[in-house]
């Protein structure tokens, strides 16, 4: 029985037999995106900088992925318009302070170019790993300094630092040939992209495309041509056909991994936008599921094709269409496909329900949250998460309608727009226990929704007949102390209905009679 299902039965339940009641929605999702920004705060030194990955037992080693610092920076948005804390914006600063060299002791490696290596010391901001200077990591930082900006837009020192970050780096240098759609990988130490580490459309370097586009103002230029050449029409872009599903690639007949197409949903608003770019992410949704459906002993929960850890000493590796040496589906993946594939909070509750792919977190909580596993090998469990890759979990999750919506991103990756700054009123965690207020009730179809005494997201309004059938729905943008709601309900023929109110963290329901 899926969600839509269980529900269903509830409200019938609770409809038949109980006046009234005040139940909270089921908890999972709600825990698994919460967890999901726990991961990130796990990752998190006092500096702001991030990981790159955190281990699920003994002593972490890795060092910081300038791009997991990106990704960081939009995990404490999504936390601040949930209200899961209380100090987002004082962290974004102390993040945007350290990265651009304002910390004493902390200095991060960039190129003259201002390029940063891929993996930077967590202490001393130092190279590691024998790293490059990557336009892609850049790049992400970038998206996740600037979607802070938009967000916290009336934050002086943000907007300051920010705005010092952007203005330090040449996106230029990142354009290899605008006739092949060519962009570099790693930039050397002189600024200059090195020769050999091009990489061709399409792929997450669609973003460091957008950033130089930007960049240029549109004005004649190597980005401006390169993005008009491929870009700014998705049809434009080479494509491999899997079983009659056309997905975007970078070389025909070549599949590629699903998080390549999700970082540009969630970080190029172009792409958010733009219902070319949303046909080949439903595409790239398909053909994933599809693949998996094809393996013939999936269930139909198992799928994803991400990167992160891999068994049999293969280490890190991006699973895609016929290459999946391991078979490990990526619970991320699902999550990061939501915007075009809604059911996919379904599927990872079945996950959950089954017991599979549940790691526990190294906090005092150990919370609980999904990750990779192998078809192959069932024993196997991944020894860590990786922050970059693991993004998607809670960037998709987010993107439900009982949470901010796929909205949220929309707005806040609106970097170069000029919508003026607005002021929101952030979602509270604690779930109100008031009782929402419908008058007049009986009613002749016309109605006043009243619920006092909380702040909280978008709110959804269903009417469902004594067969549990809905009838209407309605949406509330709106984040008020006060709720208020006019309802009118047309032409509903009389009898007794249930209007139930949900949101973040409460589910509330009434029952009203409309008069003949």
């Amino acid at each position: 029985m899926n969600l839509k299902q269980r529900t269903l039965s509830w409200l019938l339940i609770l409809f038949l037999f109980i006046p009234g009641f005040n139940q909270a929605q089921d908890p999972t999702l709600p825990l698994l995106f919460k967890n999901s920004f726990k991961t990130f705060e796990l990752l998190r030194n006092d500096l702001g900088i991030y990981r790159d990955s955190k281990l699920f037992a003994g002593i972490d080693f890795h060092p910081s992925s300038v791009a997991s610092i990106g990704m960081g920076l939009v995990s404490l948005c999504i936390a601040d318009q949930m209200g899961w804390i209380d100090d987002a914006e004082a962290k974004v600063l102390t993040t945007l302070q350290a990265i651009t060299g304002q910390n004493p002791g902390f200095n991060p490696d960039r190129n003259v170019s201002g390029y940063y290596r891929h993996w930077i010391d967590m202490q001393t901001g130092a190279r590691a790993w024998n790293s490059e200077y990557s336009t892609i990591d850049t790049g992400i930082l970038t998206c996740g300094a600037l979607f802070a900006k938009t967000y916290f837009c009336s934050n002086a020192a943000i907007n300051e630092l920010t705005d010092q970050l952007w203005s330090s780096i040449d996106w230029s240098k990142a354009i290899a040939n605008p006739s092949t759609g060519g962009i570099f990988r790693t930039i050397e130490t002189n600024g200059e992209g090195t020769t050999g580490s091009i990489t061709l459309p399409f792929n997450e370097y669609m973003i460091v495309a957008w950033l130089a586009f930007q960049q240029e103002g549109n004005a004649p230029g190597r980005a401006t041509e390169l993005w008009n050449n491929f870009y700014a029409d998705p049809t434009k872009l080479p494509t491999s056909d899997f079983n009659g599903i056309p997905v975007l690639t970078d070389t025909p007949g070549r599949f590629l991994s699903s998080f390549v197409i999700q970082f540009p949903y969630y970080l190029c608003h172009y792409f958010t936008e733009d219902n070319g770019y949303h046909n080949f992410f439903n595409n790239a949704r398909r053909a994933d599921s599809l693949w998996w459906n094809m393996q013939g002993i999936a269930q139909s929960y198992e799928w994803g094709l991400g990167a992160g850890s891999s068994n049999n000493n293969i280490g890190y590796h991006p699973d895609a269409i016929n290459d999946n040496p391991s078979r490990i589906y990526s619970p991320h993946i699902i999550a990061g496909f939501i915007p075009v594939y809604e059911p996919g909070g379904d599927d990872l509750l079945d996950l959950y329900q089954s017991g599979k792919s549940i790691y526990s977190l190294p906090n005092l909580g150990q919370d609980l949250i999904l990750w990779r596993k192998s078809l192959n090998d069932v024993t196997w469990t991944a020894n860590e998460v990786q922050g970059v890759d693991y993004a998607t979990m809670l960037f998709g999750l987010a993107t439900l309608p009982q949470f901010l919506g796929t909205e949220f991103f929309a707005s806040y990756n609106d970097f170069f727009g000029t919508t003026p700054c607005e002021v929101t009123t952030r979602v509270t965690e604690e779930a109100t226990r008031q009782d929402i207020q419908i008058s007049p009730n009986p009613t002749s179809r016309q109605m006043q929704i009243l619920f006092e005494n909380g702040r909280f997201g978008i709110v959804k309004i269903q009417v469902l007949n004594i067969a549990g059938q809905e009838i209407a729905t309605f949406r509330a943008e709106k984040r008020l102390r006060q709720f208020q709601f006019l309802l009118d309900l047309g032409d509903a023929p009389g009898g007794t209905y249930l209007i139930v109110v949900s949101g973040d963290h409460f589910f509330l329901a009434k029952k009203i009679v409309i008069r003949d």
